[in-house]
C-alpha cells in the first residue's frame, strides 16, 4: 500500500470504468481497490479473499468508510470456488501482488472471464506482461551472511541451517542497477478479456551480461490497467527515487557464470502447475548456447 504511483494508477483506472458497475475484487486483501471502486461510483463490490480474518478486518475498515454492507460484498475463499450472485461488469485484480512465479495469475484471470465476469466485462488490468532476469541482490546476500556466519563469529551460535530455507523461498526487495545481470525477458503475456490469451514461453533464455555469482531471478511486470494508464516494474523506465520492490526467487545453490552463459528456465506445460526456480533451472555454458538452441528447434 506504500507505493503510491501503483495506487494512484489503480484510483486514475478505476474511476473511468467503475461508475454505475458492478465490480468483482480479486484477492481483495484489506479491500483498498473495492473501496476505490466504490467512491468511484460503483453500485457494488463482491470482495474475494482466501484468509476469512483480513476479510472481516476489510469489512470493518468499510464501516469505518461509511460502506453499507450491501455495497460491498465479502465472499471468502479462493476466487475459483467462489459463486457470485450476478455477473460482474468490472473484474479489478492486484496484478503486482499476484504475479509472481509459482502463482497461476493467466489460470485466476481466465476463470474470472469465464464464470464471474459479464460478457462486455471490463478488467483492470487490459493486458499484462511477466519478466524475468538474473540478479544478485546484496539484500538477500547479507541476509545469508547473517544467518550462516555473523552470528556465529559474533555471538558463536550456528543458525547455518536457516539459510537453505532461505533459498526455498520468495522474497520482496529493492533491486539496485549493477545487481541485475541479465536482461530482462518475457516469460507472459496475457489479456484477461480475451478467452484462452497466455503467451507463456516454455524455456526462458537468461544470457549472463556480468560474469560472476547468481543468486537467482527477479520478476518484474509491465501492465496497462486501462487504455492511457500503465503501471510497470522494469526498472530501466522507473523513476531511480520511486523504485518498486521485487519478487525474488533464490536459485537453491548460487551458480558461478561467464558472460555469455545462459540459465534456462523450464516452465510447465500446463497452466495449473507450479512453477520451482529451485529445481527446473539449467545452466548452459556459453560456446554451447547455439548447439542447445539447434537441438530445441530439431525437436
Amino acid at each position: 500500500m506504500s507505493d503510491s504511483v501503483r495506487l494512484h494508477a489503480y484510483q486514475a483506472a478505476l474511476e473511468q470504468v467503475c461508475p454505475g458497475q458492478v465490480v468483482c475484487d480479486l484477492n481483495a486483501g484489506l479491500g483498498l481497490y473495492s473501496l476505490m471502486a466504490l467512491r468511484a461510483g460503483a453500485e457494488r463490490v463482491y470482495a474475494i479473499e482466501n484468509d476469512r480474518e483480513i476479510l472481516e478486518l476489510a469489512m470493518r475498515i468499510m464501516l469505518r468508510n461509511d460502506i453499507a454492507p450491501d455495497r460491498f460484498i465479502a465472499l471468502d475463499g479462493p476466487s475459483t470456488d467462489v459463486e457470485l450472485p450476478e455477473p460482474a461488469g468490472v473484474i479489478v485484480a492486484d496484478v503486482l501482488a499476484d504475479a509472481e512465479l509459482g502463482r497461476n495469475v493467466a489460470g485466476l484471470l481466465e476463470d474470472a472471464r469465464a464464470r464471474l465476469a459479464a460478457p462486455d466485462a471490463v478488467f483492470v488490468p487490459t493486458e499484462l506482461t511477466l519478466y524475468a532476469a538474473l540478479t544478485r541482490p546484496r539484500a538477500f546476500k547479507g541476509a545469508c551472511e547473517f544467518w550462516d556466519a555473523d552470528l556465529f563469529v559474533k555471538h558463536g551460535i550456528d543458525f547455518g541451517d536457516v539459510v537453505p530455507e532461505l533459498r526455498e523461498h520468495a522474497h520482496i526487495l529493492m533491486l539496485r542497477d549493477d545487481e541485475i545481470v541479465s536482461a530482462w525477458e518475457p516469460i507472459q503475456r496475457i489479456r484477461p478479456a480475451e478467452p484462452s490469451v497466455d503467451e507463456s514461453v516454455e524455456i526462458v533464455e537468461l544470457a549472463v551480461r556480468k560474469p560472476g555469482k547468481v543468486d537467482g531471478v527477479c520478476l518484474a511486470i509491465d501492465a496497462t490497467l486501462i487504455d492511457g494508464v500503465r503501471i510497470t516494474t522494469l526498472p530501466e523506465v522507473q523513476d531511480p527515487d520511486d523504485r518498486p520492490k521485487h519478487t525474488f526467487h533464490p536459485l537453491r545453490e548460487e551458480r558461478t557464470c561467464g558472460e555469455g552463459d545462459v540459465i534456462e528456465l523450464i516452465q510447465p506445460g500446463s497452466p495449473a502447475n507450479a512453477f520451482d526456480v529451485t529445481s527446473k533451472v539449467k545452466v548452459v555454458p556459453a560456446p554451447r548456447v547455439a548447439e542447445r538452441r539447434e537441438a530445441r528447434g530439431a525437436d
